[in-house]
């Protein structure tokens, strides 16, 4: 079967809906019919969601599932399979829900439609690598934010 090496990003946010990419050891060869298999890494409660196969680089791309009320645990083990399910990768990849970050304030509350306005964000579980990348929402618009410490 399949063998799973790693999976890109190995953590975000509980909400789901976003790519993740498994970089494959051994690619098995399949029905064309790809799945990825996300199994509690606590309990045995799992969910199989569709999959594409890049095969540039032998690599399977799902899309991130919402962290669900039967996982009781945090991380979930990610297996994927070529064969439509029938057989999923023993070797699999272990991804981490992150806790949706909370707003507890922003100062100012409000300011000019020009923009330009520094604005001060609080709160929590807001995400620690210094790789990560932060945005801040002002209706239609995003802008990159920085993290003060």
């Amino acid at each position: 079967p399949t063998q799973v090496a790693s999976v890109t990003p190995s953590s975000g946010p509980a909400s789901g809906g976003y790519p993740l990419v498994l970089s494959t050891a051994k690619l098995a060869p399949g029905t064309g019919s790809y799945k990825c298999k996300y199994l509690d890494s606590a309990s045995s409660a799992f969910t199989v969601e569709e999959a594409t196969l890049d095969p540039a680089d032998n690599s399977i791309t799902c899309l991130s599932v919402p962290d669900s009320s039967s996982f009781t645990s945090e991380t979930v083990y990610i297996s994927a399979s070529t064969n439509g399910g029938a057989e999923f990768s023993s070797r699999a990849a272990t991804f981490t829900f992150l806790p949706s970050p909370v707003v507890t304030a922003a100062v100012p509350s409000f300011t000019h439609e020009r923009g330009g306005t520094q604005v001060t964000v609080s709160g929590s579980s807001f995400p620690t690598s210094s790789s990560a990348t932060l945005f801040c929402h002002f209706g239609g618009f995003s802008v990159e934010a920085v993290k003060m410490t």
